[in-house]
């Protein structure tokens, strides 16, 4: 069957709704036979038909001008289409599409995803995802979903380009070179603001790339001729990650490029440029991940100039902060999400070796509540602490260190510490996917292709964690010890 995005495009909204729809969509195509965008009729018109396009999906424009906007019409028009062209799954990623017009379409449609940020009104779905990471990101939508939603939430669910896979980015050791984006609508205001400061002689050695957005080859020309050497305007562009992984930090808005900034460890000066954006920058600067400077419109000149001193002069600081924090977005969210979207279901697993290039992620795993919680070690731990302690397991050869991988997804570790005479296992399952049986399979298989035959494993695990408990006795682990605060077992191979 088909999926189908309702999304909108145009120099009112903006297109980080469709952009990040068309970054899902790129994880979906062997899931489906055809993709298709349902869009209403826009400005960004011919910018709408590229982007899709290059996405090799297809457009389809719909409905008239409308002096106001029909939930009802809408609706309408939308199920005529998913009839028509045969799709069964439909992806919305609208602010005016309420749990009204989701009413009407879930009658008829087998699975319907919607993708939200602001949390402020009622949805009947299948599937709900909001990417942010904000205060009570977890349970912000509790009373808003229906009972049986699956509610993906949090920046493990980041709608990012597959280039956005934590593993390039710039090693610069001091400021070279800075990233400017703040959205495809094209602020004349900001633009001048922020060049006005950055035009200064301080700057001058300072490589400096703009993407302006949607506007003509014109305008840029002229925009240009105002500008110093140094200055390269370009347009928003798929190649958006090769512009900034060249960078050593970046100035922005609290959009959709905050993610890709984190994922590739820029350090950031930011500004609130939408109302929606507020509580993402709020709750991010609290947590020291940017230097926010409020909003546009209230911010001076001298502010900016000093916050781009300032980031020149402790860049190594900013950088060192940005490396921890990376770890926050690892370019795995399109991925978890096509598990729910196929129902869960996966063609391959296998295992790889743990190698530095995991810190992020075993760091992510390690400092899980549920984790810290069933841990005999129950204090989280810092991101420096975390890489000391993994170069010194990797560090011994005798130990077994794997993740779990579904379709090149991972999902869990495990990892076999050799002792005197015996192995001593632990493991762990991504929270994304616990309760699927994945504990009972990363043990067996584990064990069955990495540990010899006439080998003894060791267990401990807390007695209120249950889940373990039992997936340790149905794999035949034989319980050697049992206090008031742990149970212990054995294996033998």
């Amino acid at each position: 069957m088909n999926i189908a995005f309702r999304v909108d495009c145009s120099s009112k909204l903006g297109s980080g709704h469709l952009v990040r729809c068309l970054n899902l969509s790129n994880q979906l195509k062997n899931n489906f036979k055809k993709i298709f965008f349902l869009m209403k009729k826009s400005d960004y018109l011919k910018i709408n038909q590229k982007l899709i396009s290059q996405n090799k999906c297809k457009l389809i424009i719909f409905g008239k001008d409308e002096k106001k906007f029909s939930i009802k019409s809408d609706a309408s028009s939308t199920l005529t289409i998913c009839k028509n062209k045969k799709i069964n799954t439909l992806v919305v990623d609208h602010y005016q599409l309420n749990h009204n017009w989701e009413n009407i379409i879930k009658k008829k449609i087998a699975k319907l995803i919607v993708i939200d940020d602001l949390a402020n009104r009622k949805h009947n779905c299948d599937i709900l995802i909001d990417q942010n990471y904000v205060k009570n990101f977890d349970t912000r939508y509790d009373n808003l979903t229906n009972k049986n939603c699956i509610k993906l939430l949090g920046p493990k669910y980041s709608l990012l380009n597959k280039s956005f896979n934590n593993k390039n980015r710039s090693s610069d050791k001091k400021v070279k070179r800075i990233f400017i984006f703040f959205s495809t609508v094209f602020k004349l205001k900001l633009f001048n603001f922020v060049t006005s400061v950055l035009s200064k002689k301080k700057f001058k050695d300072l490589k400096i790339d703009y993407i302006i957005g949607n506007i003509s080859k014109k305008k840029t020309t002229e925009l240009k001729k105002r500008l110093p050497g140094n200055f390269k305007l370009l347009p928003k562009s798929k190649d958006l990650y090769k512009i900034m992984k060249k960078s050593s930090f970046a100035i922005g808005s609290g959009g959709t490029n905050t993610w890709e900034r984190i994922n590739l460890a820029l350090p950031s000066i930011v500004f609130c440029i939408a109302p929606n954006q507020k509580d993402i920058c709020d709750f991010l600067n609290k947590k020291k991940f940017f230097n926010y400077l409020g909003t546009d419109k209230k911010c001076s000149k001298s502010q900016l100039y000093s916050a781009i001193c300032d980031m020149i002069d402790n860049f190594k600081e900013k950088k060192e902060i940005a490396l921890q924090n990376k770890y926050l977005i690892d370019g795995y969210g399109t991925k978890r999400i096509s598990f729910f979207l196929n129902e869960k279901k996966f063609n391959k697993i296998s295992f790889k070796k743990i190698k530095n290039v995991d810190t992020d992620l075993l760091f992510m795993w390690a400092n899980d509540k549920t984790v810290r919680q069933n841990s005999f070690l129950k204090k989280k731990f810092s991101f420096n602490n975390h890489k000391k302690w993994l170069k010194k397991k990797l560090s011994n050869k005798k130990n077994i260190f794997l993740k779990l991988m579904i379709d090149r997804l991972p999902i869990g570790q495990i990892r076999f510490d050799r002792k005197k005479n015996f192995y001593y296992i632990d493991y762990s399952i991504d929270k994304t996917f616990r309760k699927f049986g994945f504990g009972k399979l990363i043990i067996k298989e584990s064990i069955k292709k990495y540990i010899r035959k006439n080998n003894k494993i060791m267990a401990e695990v807390k007695k209120k964690n249950l889940q373990s408990i039992k997936v340790f006795q149905s794999l035949n682990f034989k319980e050697i010890e049992n206090n008031y605060h742990k149970k212990s077992f054995v294996f033998n191979t």
